[in-house]
């Protein structure tokens, strides 16, 4: 019987199906490497819209490649269908894995910190991928060592320049993924990127817990779902029915995952991800730090990113992550407002009105490899704006260029700097603390964009 070709590459079996198209295994003809070959159809104008908006991410992401996240090699037209060549993961999806692994604390924190790091990776790109499920995230490595791997972007969105500033989010209305794991504002048709944030608590729950239902084709899937008046109900849509549930809904979960470890803080992690009003939710990135913080054996806290108050479970010694640092004992909170302080006086040099923010922005410029100055003689020389042929920008400064304001160099400084405005916010408040760097440049767009 002779093999099946497509471009280059022998189709070996198949791996799987799914709504948009079918993966196979495959090999080069040449070079001999697996690959995982996914076939879309182009029958109709809505199929070619499905392959186009699943091509998007992926040749977003191709420039700018993540360990967390499924390689693509290429794409090609073979016979009616267009072919994604993708990085072969010989472990399986998470869903076979995790099931067909006894229940271990270790590997479960290891795998969730790959999921993080690939969603942080994602949303510092201004990419949702908007149908996280163990079916679609895949193992790689061994069954000793797996490093997970998430993939399938069939309905992930590309915001592209949709996050202008630190206090604005991309709303989308499409509802779509998979419904189990859906939060609930995504079927009221107005939700930001935290959708995939509650996708990844639904995750880490069902790993925990290890509770499971028949598919369709009656193979175990992880889920989680909620009892109500002998109905079985998914998380978000429980949450979406009644909100003043969600006390309740946490506490059952709370002790549907303690039965299976004894990791109180990781819980308390996984609950924050589920909460209703998702701008409660922590980002992609936070919860990325709580994990690396958990794996290296420290507790992290019951209270969330923005200091509000702790959980039900109200035991947990927990501290924002930006106070957390290594051989260091939490302080209280004045001892370390007044200690920021004296680290802020000790290295700004001549007072100023943003202190602060000259000292982020001479951190970042030196992590860029620029001079340290922020252009401080842009505001000792003042002269007609008219006079000397001044902007709207500013005034001039003593050597003719026109001064901008703080707002203009946040934008400028932060163009090439990894993550863009995101990316320096966070390199900002790691160094002067979340709660200041949010009031200092806050205010700095407010006055000034």
């Amino acid at each position: 019987m002779a093999e099946q070709t497509a471009g280059d590459y022998i189709v070996l079996g198949k791996l799987g199906s799914g709504a948009f198209g079918t993966v196979f295994q495959g090999r080069h003809q040449w070079q001999g490497s697996t690959v995982a070959l996914k076939r879309l159809n182009l029958q109709n104008s809505d199929h070619i819209e499905t392959a186009r908006r699943e091509l998007e991410p992926l040749l977003a992401l191709r420039s700018t490649p993540h360990f967390n996240i499924v390689m693509f090699w290429e794409s090609f037209v073979y016979q009616g269908s267009l072919w994604l060549v993708l990085e072969y993961c010989d472990l399986g999806t998470l869903n076979d894995f995790i099931l067909a692994t006894p229940q271990n604390t270790a590997l479960n924190l290891r795998l969730m910190t790959n999921i993080t790091a690939a969603v942080t990776f994602l949303h510092d790109r201004e990419i949702v991928h908007r149908d996280l499920k163990p079916e679609n995230i895949l193992l790689s490595g061994t069954e000793e060592n797996p490093v997970a791997k998430v993939g399938d972007f069939g309905l992930a969105k590309v915001c592209g320049d949709a996050f202008p500033n630190l206090f604005t989010d991309y709303y989308m209305s499409e509802e779509c993924g998979s419904y189990i794991f859906l939060a609930p504002e995504v079927t009221e048709g107005h939700y930001t990127k935290k959708c995939d944030i509650f996708a990844m608590g639904v995750i880490f729950a069902a790993m925990i817990t290890r509770a499971t239902r028949k598919d369709e084709e009656g193979s175990e899937m992880l889920v989680v779902v909620v009892t109500e008046n002998s109905k079985d109900l998914t998380i978000g849509e429980a949450l979406r029915r009644n909100p003043n549930t969600e006390a309740e809904i946490s506490e059952c979960l709370a002790r549907a995952m303690l039965e299976n470890t004894d990791n109180r803080a990781l819980v308390d992690v996984c609950l924050r991800l589920l909460r209703y009003n998702y701008h409660t939710r922590p980002t992609a990135s936070d919860v990325h730090e709580d994990m690396k913080q958990l794996q290296r054996g420290g507790g992290t806290g019951s209270q969330d990113r923005l200091g509000r108050d702790p959980s039900f479970l109200g035991e947990g010694q927990i501290q924002p992550s930006h106070q957390l640092q290594a051989n260091s004992l939490p302080t209280h909170p004045s001892s370390e407002r007044v200690e920021g302080l004296r680290q802020i006086q000790r290295g700004r040099g001549r007072r100023g009105r943003y202190p602060l923010f000259r000292r982020a922005i001479r951190h970042v410029r030196g992590q860029m490899g620029q001079r340290q100055g922020v252009g401080r003689g842009a505001g000792r020389v003042r002269r007609n704006r008219l006079a000397r042929g001044g902007t709207a920008q500013g005034p001039l400064h003593a050597r003719g260029r026109p001064r901008l304001q703080p707002a203009v160099r946040i934008r400028q400084i932060s163009r090439n700097f990894p993550g863009g405005i995101q990316g320096f916010f966070q390199a900002m408040r790691r160094r002067v603390g979340e709660i200041r760097a949010t009031r200092v440049i806050s205010r700095i767009l407010d006055l000034n964009a």
